[in-house]
Formats: structure tokens, C-alpha cells, sequence
């Protein structure tokens, strides 16, 4: 879903919820929503749609410029597995490993390793080997999953420390 405030950050046309809501009077594939302020949704085949042609229209480069910036609006209002997602779309590793480090210790704390445990697994392997604080995070996540793997982890980071 998007805010008002989103789209027109986004595109950069102050329009946009004009046309967002043009678009929902209409019954154009969006529905709109109102959780503590205004939100539009595209219809998921609508949406499907819509990312496929900008793929056919827009370079790769441009592609995650959009999706960059998409992240960043994302991350500001608190939605992070979906800033998560555009930025590994976006191969933007540098930023992906930023909001792991960032909030890993919290997501573990609130039980959701689970979403810490996706978001290692959308970065490189390598990425993750090379960074012992990574490494250490990752080991924590997969205590509940695979204990043996967690405690290598936690070894390699231990020896990355010293």
C-alpha cells in the first residue's frame, strides 16, 4: 500500500494523490483504505501489470534508482522487510547489511528471526562471511532452525573478532 505523501515523494508530482484517487472513483484495479491516514492499494493483477511494463520501459540502472528511493520512503515509515526486498532487488548490498546490523538485536529479541533469517538469505554469502558482526547476527538467527550451523557461525565470528 501507499500514503498520499508516498507517491508524491516517489514520482515527485505533487498529482499523485489526485491521481491515485481519480484512479480509485473510477474503480481503476485500486482500493483505497483509510489506517490513521489515507492509503491506496493496486489490485495485485493490476500491480503485476504495472511492474512489468515499467521493466519493458526503464533501464536496469533507472530500475534501482526507483527501487532505491522506494526504500528509503520505506525505511523512514517503518516497513522494513519491504525496504529489505527492494534493495536486494536493487543489489544494494551496502544498505541491505545496514538495516540488518541496525535491527537484528531488536527482531531477535521480539521473536522474529524468521524475517532476519529471509533477509540473510537475500545477500550474498560471501557479503555475509566477510563481516563478523553479520556473521554473528546470522548465527543468532538460526539458533531455532539449525543449532550446529548457529555454532559454527558463532566460531567463525569469534575468530573474524580476535
Amino acid at each position: 500500500y501507499t500514503t498520499v505523501s508516498m507517491a508524491c515523494e516517489l514520482t515527485n508530482d505533487e498529482t499523485a494523490g489526485k491521481i491515485l484517487e481519480t484512479l480509485y472513483q473510477k474503480q481503476y484495479f485500486i482500493d483505497r483504505k483509510i489506517k490513521g491516514e489515507l492509503t491506496y492499494q493496486y489490485h495485485d493483477l493490476f500491480r503485476e501489470f504495472l511492474l512489468r511494463h515499467l521493466h519493458l520501459r526503464e533501464t536496469q540502472t533507472r530500475l534501482a534508482s526507483l527501487r532505491q528511493q522506494a526504500a528509503q520512503i520505506l525505511e523512514r515509515t517503518g516497513r522494513l522487510s519491504e525496504a529489505v526486498a527492494l534493495l536486494q532487488q536493487a543489489q544494494d548490498w551496502a544498505n541491505v547489511t545496514r538495516l540488518i546490523l541496525a535491527h537484528a538485536q531488536a527482531m531477535l529479541r521480539q521473536g522474529r528471526w524468521q524475517t532476519l533469517n529471509a533477509w540473510f538469505e537475500g545477500v550474498p554469502a560471501q557479503l555475509v562471511d566477510e563481516d563478523p558482526w553479520l556473521t554473528l547476527w546470522r548465527a543468532n538467527a538460526r539458533i531455532p532452525v539449525d543449532v550446529n550451523a548457529a555454532y559454527q557461525s558463532m566460531q567463525d565470528a569469534y575468530a573474524e573478532f580476535i
